[in-house]
């Protein structure tokens, strides 16, 4: 899937998402969602130091970059 060329990044560093997709309601990988519907987003990070409590976020955008949903831990 396409990543976003305005990719927003920040933190130290210590920890980065190698690999993030969204799985619809039939567990495909999808960069599409229709409203209601369930989805799973998944992320793959690389620790480099030893975080005792990291925070993981994300946000949803439509097409025309307006965010529609988001939250971490």
């Amino acid at each position: 899937m396409g990543q976003n060329p305005n990719l927003l990044e920040y933190g130290t560093k210590q920890a980065e998402i190698t690999e993030f997709y969204i799985t619809d309601d039939r567990g495909v990988r999808t960069n599409a969602l229709i409203k209601g519907s369930e989805f799973t987003l998944h992320m793959k990070v690389a620790f480099y130091d030893n975080i005792p409590a990291p925070i993981f976020a994300f946000s949803v955008k439509n097409a025309i970059g307006v965010e529609i949903t988001g939250t971490n831990t």
